[in-house]
């Protein structure tokens, strides 16, 4: 399934500024994903906000 993001004003440029996940916060994304796995509970669509370490983190 492809990913899609909401344009942004500025495109590309505006991820920049935008701060990435950080470490401890990939490591929680991963064990809710893992969790979720786990307990067999899918998802069929993501929604997130277009910030950088939001959508680093719906990716997983």
């Amino acid at each position: 399934m492809p990913i899609s993001m909401v344009p942004r004003l500025n495109g590309v440029n505006d991820f920049y500024d935008d701060p990435p996940i950080t470490e401890l916060g990939y490591f929680v994304s991963q064990l809710i994903g893992r969790g979720a796995k786990l307990n067999c509970i899918n998802f069929d669509t993501v929604y997130c906000s277009p910030a950088l370490r939001c959508a680093q983190s719906a990716h997983g």
